[in-house]
């Protein structure tokens, strides 16, 4: 990792992300630089604080239950000392190992000493904090910087000692004895969990490209608008006027020339906000009026993409089925911008789905640059058409469930 090549290269970043404050201590030794902390995510609707446990384990017994590979690193000596000590005073316990890999010679060495006959190993794999957290579970980890990025001692779970079997015992015979705690401090890490899904991760990442692309990009190009006196509703509206000419282009067949234009139209549409920003002229009306014109940028290619497939060389059949296709990407796409301002009127502000509006320009360049290839066109928009519905149902529930959240 520190070859010249590879810290050269590193200088010419625009952007550092890292998992964890311990990670960029440990990546800001060999790479120095500001890094932007973005946590791990979690599926956590994966997880269900109701599920019924396996009929083996309702037997009456207390379950631990130890996820992570088998390696020497991960201390399951430790643990598998301190249940040792434990059964002698709790004899209703059970200590489930789940990892792949086999355990190392130490604890190969406790199992046979100590006799633990009521340890069980058991396959799988995860990010096993947040996963326990998930689950609605109390977590026990050891105390080291990585671990006490994600929990808190005495709220999410308890702390214990690196590598210390008696502190690791203690924090476990607390949680046994006391059921009460294990419910209060198990909501808690849900609630904790809940705040590291995949989707608010991976906007968090977004925004930390975006900024990247901002700072190499958008805002040396609005520098540009600006010293040849542009204001930012001046390229809104450049913007829009580009895309009607592509709509026209590819009203006239030329698909290509169509295409090129159109993503002109969509690498202005970077600046105005860019712009704005940066000479203090973002306002509620200038956004209002970007999405207008974003809208009206869009259905002037749409209509120039209608008219030339009622003008093609074509069967009906296939301008027919063309009709359709675009129609329904119109409308799907439309319905998706739709309830992203909905949302934003009711006060939920969310950008979920799959098929946004960067997504829809960029599919729709690529298929007028390949428009001259049988079907191609036609597959594109009914993939729009298609992914834009799902994008749809998907931001619904979104916001239903952060409405929800928020009463």
């Amino acid at each position: 990792m520190s070859h010249p090549v590879i810290k050269r290269w590193h200088q010419r970043l625009h952007g550092n992300i890292a998992v964890s404050p311990a990670a960029r201590n440990y990546v800001n030794s060999t790479f120095p630089g500001n890094y932007e902390i973005i946590p791990n995510g979690i599926d956590v609707d994966h997880f269900s604080q109701q599920a019924e446990p396996w009929p083996q384990y309702q037997d009456g017994k207390t379950n631990i239950i130890f996820v992570g590979r088998l390696e020497k690193r991960k201390g399951l000596r430790y643990l598998l000392e301190a249940f040792g000590r434990l059964r002698w005073d709790i004899p209703d316990l059970r200590l489930l190992v789940v990892g792949p890999g086999n355990p190392d010679k130490d604890s190969y060495h406790v199992l046979s000493s100590q006799n633990l006959h009521e340890v069980e190993f058991v396959a799988g794999f995860g990010i096993v904090l947040l996963e326990a957290m998930a689950a609605g579970k109390p977590v026990v980890a050891s105390d080291i910087e990585g671990y006490r990025g994600v929990l808190t001692h005495g709220d999410e779970g308890l702390l214990f000692g690196n590598k210390n079997v008696d502190s690791l015992a203690d924090a476990l015979e607390t949680l046994i004895r006391n059921p009460e705690l294990r419910n209060r401090m198990g909501q808690r890490g849900r609630a904790t969990a809940e705040k590291h899904r995949w989707q608010s991760m991976a906007l968090l990442g977004r925004e930390q490209l975006r900024g990247a692309v901002r700072s190499y990009f958008e805002e040396p190009g609005a520098r540009l608008f600006k010293s040849v006196g542009f204001t930012p509703n001046a390229i809104t509206l450049l913007g829009f006027a580009v895309c009607v000419v592509s709509g026209v282009l590819v009203a006239s067949g030329w698909l290509v020339w169509g295409g090129v234009i159109f993503l002109a139209g969509g690498i202005l549409d970077l600046f105005d906000g860019a712009l704005a920003r940066m000479t203090g002229q973002d306002s509620p009306f200038g956004a209002l009026l970007d999405s207008v014109f974003d809208r009206l940028g869009e259905a002037a290619l749409f209509v120039g993409l209608g008219v030339y497939a009622l003008r093609a060389d074509e069967s009906e059949e296939y301008r027919a089925y063309f009709l359709v296709a675009l129609l329904l990407a119109l409308i799907f796409s439309q319905g998706v911008s739709y309830l992203r301002a909905r949302g934003e009127g009711l006060g939920v502000f969310t950008r979920a789905g799959l098929m946004t509006r960067t997504e829809r320009v960029a599919l729709l360049g690529i298929g007028l640059l390949l428009g001259w290839i049988p079907w191609v066109l036609m597959g594109i928009l009914v993939a729009i058409a298609a992914v834009s519905c799902f994008t749809l149902f998907q931001r619904m529930f979104t916001i239903r469930s952060m409405l929800n959240k928020g009463s």
